[in-house]
């Protein structure tokens, strides 16, 4: 379930800086996001989380924003390219749709998650996950290795401070891999599943499904026609 982009990209817990929170970055919705769950996904959206919805035209522009800077970012590159070899992305053949909706969905389950658990995340804290990125090649290039463009930079340390801070609440104590951390890891693993599924959310099967063990975007599985696959 932890094999992902973000698992172990940081190493111990170090000054201010919270290790933790990138393990977990991508347990945000590994439970409930199965493609379409029967419903067809409406006109123009490429997910609805609950009642928020992702249009196809956020996603296709996020993602056009983070190709345009990925191809000027040596580091961008650097990082997409350690993270493949070591394989910890999970998305190893995603499109560059797939690999942005993924994210853009764990954000908004994070949030609903922080909500639900009475967490509360501050500007500083965000600036600390953001910080602690420089060792892994800094915040706005890991996040165009990971598909999403500066713009994101702030999301992507809000759902690492979210996860962090629901990680100490459920007993981390600094050490990656102490019996109280990996503890903690499946209680936060359970939590974003169960967030999920309340939220009832739906994958337009243009962008494949999410395959929940590996907490990654598989690829589309195409059908006779539009009406088929749930298109509209």
């Amino acid at each position: 379930m932890l094999g992902t982009s973000v698992k172990a990209a940081r190493g111990g817990r170090a000054g201010a800086a919270r290790p933790l929170a990138l393990a977990v970055a991508a347990l945000a919705a590994a439970g409930a996001l199965a493609g379409c769950g029967g419903d067809p996904v409406k006109m123009g959206a490429a997910a609805l989380v609950g009642d928020d919805r992702i249009s196809t035209g956020t996603l296709n522009g996020v993602v056009r924003s983070a190709q345009r800077q990925f191809r000027t970012d040596p580091a961008a590159n650097e990082i997409r390219a350690r993270l493949a070899s070591e394989q910890r992305t999970g998305d190893e053949g995603q499109s560059d749709q797939q690999r942005t909706l993924g994210f853009l969905i764990r954000f908004r389950i994070a949030d609903e998650a922080a909500e639900r658990n009475g967490i509360s995340v501050a500007d500083g804290q965000i600036d600390r996950e953001l910080s602690g990125l420089a060792q892994v090649g800094g915040a706005r290039s890991y996040a165009v290795a990971n598909g999403l463009p500066a713009s994101k930079v702030r999301d992507l340390g809000r759902y690492f401070a979210v996860s962090g801070a629901l990680l100490d609440r459920n007993g981390a104590d600094g050490a990656a891999t102490s019996p109280a951390t990996q503890n903690a890891f499946a209680r936060v693993d359970a939590l974003y599943r169960q967030t999920a599924a309340a939220l009832h959310i739906k994958v337009n099967p243009r962008y494949g499904a999410f395959d929940a063990n590996r907490s990654a975007m598989q690829p589309v599985r195409y059908k006779l026609s539009a009406t088929e696959s749930g298109i509209r």
